[in-house]
């Protein structure tokens, strides 16, 4: 059985930092954040313009002789305010493409809208078609596995 750690629980500390304590805790994967609520502390999406900062970034998690277990990017990719909406579809992308660089093989892409009152049918259908840019970015992924 692998025991894993949410690493935004531990956003104080560094990444190497992190590496240590969750190794000297018996720690053998990790969930990292990558923007939207859960911040990115240990994971820059930078990354992905950056293949220095990956390798580095890989090379760090081998060397603690830890797995990936996920990217999270917890957000609101429906939130009715265009400018928040925006942002987090744009977070969710560019996780899915850097689990892609990473080899992280499963994706799973959650949607809420938050608030707890029922949309019309027209802000409905206005808040989905945002989401065709981060379907249309899985569907890439899958057609190149």
């Amino acid at each position: 059985m692998k025991i894993g750690v949410f690493t935004p629980l531990l956003s104080a500390l560094s990444l190497d930092q992190v590496l240590k304590k969750l190794k000297s805790l018996d720690i053998d994967t990790v969930e990292f954040g990558t923007g939207n609520y859960p911040g990115d502390a240990h994971a820059k999406l930078s990354m992905l313009d950056n293949p220095a900062e990956l390798a580095t970034f890989k090379s760090k998690i081998a060397d603690a002789g830890m797995t990936i277990s996920a990217l999270s990017c917890h957000g609101n990719p429906l939130h009715p305010d265009k400018e928040i909406r925006d942002k987090h579809q744009d977070v969710c992308k560019r996780t899915i493409l850097l689990a892609e660089k990473l080899g992280i093989a499963r994706r799973t892409v959650t949607r809420k809208q938050g608030g707890g009152t029922p949309l019309s049918p027209e802000t409905t259908e206005k808040l989905l078609s945002g989401q065709k840019e981060v379907l249309k970015c899985l569907r890439s992924i899958i057609q190149r596995c």
